[in-house]
């Protein structure tokens, strides 16, 4: 991602095939409690003119130095927005919640509290 010319965020690939003991850590260490792998669904996708981002049940759309977002209530509405938003539409995202309520014991579309700015 650039912000002017300049990268601000981003992957590097390497060239050389790592082993799979060198990421072994951080697997191990994403499963821990309260990290965010498995604690929320986020999805992200950078457009040409546009960000969207799927954070839980809420759409965010980010363009320019503007955002605004939407809170999906059901999931007919978190499909429709990964199918038609995100451009994803073989997303497991039904099973992807599921599980997300299985390891957190919480309902996904329990009311949150957002911030009003993201």
């Amino acid at each position: 991602m650039l912000l002017d010319r300049d990268r601000i965020h981003g992957y590097t690939i390497n060239e050389d095939i790592r082993k799979f003991d060198f990421f072994f850590k951080t697997i191990r260490e994403s499963f821990e409690t309260g990290r965010t792998f498995m604690s929320c669904i986020r999805i992200t996708r950078v457009f040409e003119d546009q960000t969207v981002e799927l954070k839980n049940n809420r759409l965010i759309y980010y363009k320019g130095g503007n955002s605004h977002s939407k809170t999906l209530k059901n999931m007919n509405e978190v499909e429709s927005a990964v199918k038609n938003e995100l451009m994803m539409p073989r997303c497991p995202i039904k099973k992807a919640i599921k599980i997300l309520e299985q390891v957190t014991q919480q309902n996904f579309f329990k009311e949150k509290k957002y911030p009003e700015e993201y």
